[in-house]
């Protein structure tokens, strides 16, 4: 049996308020306590790691990722930081320069206070540019700028939908095993290298391809990165089945995105009047996937951002009560993605259903607030309608929290940050309520109610911080920040008005996937 003792200034170990170190046997949390006890017997273990001023917490889940995409985004030319339509035409020229004869796709371009159109854009290309084929895909991955690939040449089109959904899967299905495979492990290292020790892939057949998925399962399980989940989002649960998937569910598309204007709304687009969103699913189809889901002991998830397709995802839940019981739809464990105009009844239905909300802080704080883009298309009083996620803790749903990356980054405490500075007043959660969905929360929505917690019996999967400062422990009686109560006996977190904390090292069972300075090169 192997075991390792790890001692630091700070463990966040519920419950245990002195606590200072623990010791792993074979990958599971065996003892929790302080430094002195710690010594006592660190000559008896098989490795002994001295962290200094490390926080040891438990390592973070992100709920809902696109590996390939993140790997790509993090490898080449991104499109984030652009501020116009001539800047994007600047880039795309640039990469047109190269020899390479194979289609450009590059990913991120959000013109949501862009000065300047597609128009200008398109007057801007090069002749080179012109003749080739190229894929632009908008932050939120919904729209797409598209030459060639299908369409004609010298004519840049902005395409949403049906079109973009088909153009995306023939160029998805040309990607290399080689490829695929490098951008891969450039995400999980860098997801890892973040606190990181599992994800959950969202793949399907609009959002990536069977062979890119194929790819990141054959990572999952493996020592040296983090766990991977992966989700098939499709109404053919077979091919969810076949492909190893844990669910037909994430990306299954009952909408589109806000920013696309392919999100499904009851009321017109307050910047488009004539728009009303995309509507992939109907309830009948919902309530379907989640009887045949249910009936074959699968999870079954959707996409949904609009109000009117968090409507259709709540009348398709009644309507598949009428063929499953509450007790067979709580016991998958169902789970449902952005979910970020849903209405009161049915947060309380999910709640009594055992659903989990896998959902995206650093959304609001991307495009929250009285100015952003929620505000442009929907308006100020429907812009506060989005992610209310005290609410949505209120009706008692379980949250698990994520990136969409590449649409926001893997950078867990930025999560945190977003819900605990929430753009909607009243709509703050607590820093502990924050962490436990960016931790424990990810593992129940894979239905693992043992990890994500410090505690003896709990598999080892951990992360090591450098901080600069702790949240105040001062008690005010305020529910909302209980988090910083002294009488839960556990640690402070990071106060997160300082800079976010670094990671030192991400251990998965016990094991490092990431150790930025050697310390657990001996194990």
């Amino acid at each position: 049996m192997s075991s390792l003792l790890i001692a630091a200034q700070r463990v966040y170990a519920p419950g245990i308020p002195d606590a200072q170190a623990v010791l792993i046997d074979d990958g599971v949390i065996a003892w929790i306590g302080d430094k002195a006890t710690a010594a006592r017997f660190s000559n008896d273990v098989t490795g002994f790691v001295d962290a200094g001023e490390s926080f040891i917490a438990p390592g973070f889940v992100d709920a809902h990722v696109h590996l390939s995409a993140t790997g790509a985004g993090l490898a080449n030319v991104g499109l984030a930081q652009l501020v116009s339509f001539a800047d994007l035409a600047r880039a795309l020229n640039s990469a047109a320069a190269s020899p390479d004869d194979s289609a450009i796709i590059l990913h991120g371009w959000d013109d949501t206070s862009w000065p300047d159109s597609i128009a200008d854009f398109a007057h801007l290309l090069s002749a080179k540019t012109l003749v080739k084929d190229f894929y632009l895909s908008r932050i939120d991955g919904h729209s797409a700028i598209v030459n060639g690939c299908g369409l004609p040449y010298a004519q840049p089109q902005l395409i949403s939908g049906e079109l973009r959904e088909r153009i995306w899967a023939q160029i998805s299905a040309t990607e290399g095993a080689a490829s695929l495979r490098t951008s891969i492990q450039t995400a999980l290292r860098f997801a890892a290298s973040n606190g990181i020790v599992a994800v959950h892939e969202n793949g399907g057949p609009t959002v990536s391809s069977k062979a890119d998925f194929a790819e990141v399962m054959s990572f999952a399980g493996q020592a040296h990165f983090p766990e991977i989940s992966g989700y098939w989002g499709d109404s053919d649960i077979s091919t969810a089945i076949a492909l190893g998937a844990q669910g037909a569910a994430g990306d299954f598309s009952i909408d589109g995105s806000l920013g696309s204007h392919t999100a499904l709304l009851s009321a017109a687009y307050t910047d488009a009047p004539a728009l009303f969103g995309n509507e992939y699913l109907s309830p009948q189809a919902i309530a379907e996937h989640i009887v045949a889901c249910t009936h074959n002991q699968l999870q079954a998830g959707f996409h949904a951002i609009g109000d009117q397709a968090c409507e259709n995802l709540y009348q398709g839940f009644l309507l598949a009560l009428r063929k499953c019981t509450p007790t067979e739809i709580r016991a998958r464990r169902h789970r449902l993605e952005h979910v970020e105009m849903p209405s009161r009844a049915s947060l309380e239905l999910y709640a009594q259903l055992g659903v989990i909300l896998s959902v995206q802080p650093s959304f609001d704080a991307h495009w929250g607030g009285d100015s952003g883009m929620y505000a442009q298309r929907l308006g100020g009083t429907r812009a506060g309608q989005l992610n209310r996620f005290k609410d949505y803790l209120d009706a008692g749903v379980i949250l698990a929290f994520g990136s969409d990356s590449p649409v926001t980054p893997i950078k867990p405490w930025q999560w945190l940050r977003a819900a605990i500075n929430h753009r909607t007043s009243g709509q703050t959660i607590g820093t502990r309520a924050a962490f436990a969905a960016s931790t424990r929360g990810g593992w129940r929505a894979d239905g693992d109610d043992n990890a994500g917690v410090i505690a003896v019996g709990a598999p080892a999967h951990l992360a090591l911080w450098e901080v600069e400062s702790y949240e105040s422990t001062a008690v005010n009686g305020n529910a909302n920040t209980w988090s910083t109560d002294p009488r839960s006996g556990t640690h402070p977190l990071p106060d997160l008005s300082f800079a976010d904390p670094v990671c030192v090292a991400t251990l998965k069972f016990g094991q490092a996937i990431y150790d930025r300075d050697g310390l657990f090169a001996g194990g």
